[in-house]
């Protein structure tokens, strides 16, 4: 998120604007209530948050960096963020490691990146007469809802060889429920997450992560977000750069 506001706030000066950064508050907070803008970006919000909802009623220009609602026809203006490519780039990436058993571990949060990544993985898991199994933790959790998940798993189905974990935070938590458990990744079980973060790149292993471009996708979502403040007639989604897989040795070692 913080890349995302630092690139938009770039975007932003560029135009005369200033960015400011609203903490995660509740709808009712005097903060959140008084909030003047001439527009708003919002990052990946759920398909019933409440202050999207709200912003809607005011008639406040808003653009979502991630689909609001659950499904394709979302109307909102936002930037897809391109979770089905991911997921299927990272199944693909893991099944030529030879993975035969993958595990995917995603919030509870209802976004809409989630419900994509669910129904590429189930899609996948079909096709590869694959077992599905699926975990959905709490994101406030963090990395304890990693571990904890991961241990459960390798209790419950200890076939698993890969963990596709899109969250950075639980996948930090995964790789030390593997280590402690005496797992070896990647010979043992693969691990990929979505963003190459801090998380992935300073993990022990640095994690098989995916380069984003969120810089661009931040210079998307505010353009698209001037168009709004100006009521220009533009379409309701507009496709993020392709992510670029980058692998390294928590799913794949060189011989």
């Amino acid at each position: 998120m913080m890349e995302i506001a630092a690139s938009a706030a770039i975007a932003a000066l560029e135009r005369q604007m200033s960015l400011v950064l609203v903490p995660p508050v509740a709808v009712d907070h005097p903060g959140f209530l008084n909030l003047e803008a001439d527009g708003v970006l919002f990052i990946e919000p759920s398909s019933d948050d409440p202050h999207v909802a709200d912003l809607v009623r005011r008639g406040m220009p808003l653009v979502t960096i991630g689909r609001v609602g659950l499904h394709k026809e979302a109307r909102i203006p936002h930037v897809a963020l391109n979770a089905t490519m991911i997921t299927e780039q990272a199944l693909a990436h893991l099944a030529s490691t030879g993975a035969r058993q993958v595990a995917l571990f995603v919030g509870k949060t209802a976004r809409a990146s989630y419900r994509d990544a669910e129904v590429a993985y189930l899609d996948f898991a079909m096709r590869n007469s694959m077992a599905p199994v699926i975990r959905r933790l709490s994101e406030i959790e963090g990395e304890a809802a990693g571990y904890r998940a991961a241990c459960e798993l390798l209790e419950q189905t200890p076939q698993i060889d890969a963990i596709l974990v899109p969250i950075d935070t639980f996948a930090t938590g995964v790789v030390q429920a593997l280590k402690g458990k005496g797992r070896r990744i990647p010979q043992d079980v693969r691990v990929v997450t979505r963003y190459d973060g801090l998380r992935a790149r300073e993990s022990t292993p640095k994690l098989t992560a995916f380069n984003l471009f969120l810089d661009d996708i931040a210079r998307l979502a505010l353009t698209r977000l001037f168009q709004e403040i100006d009521g220009a007639d533009a379409p309701p989604e507009i496709s993020a750069p392709a992510p670029a897989l980058i692998v390294r040795e928590s799913s794949y070692l060189e011989n």
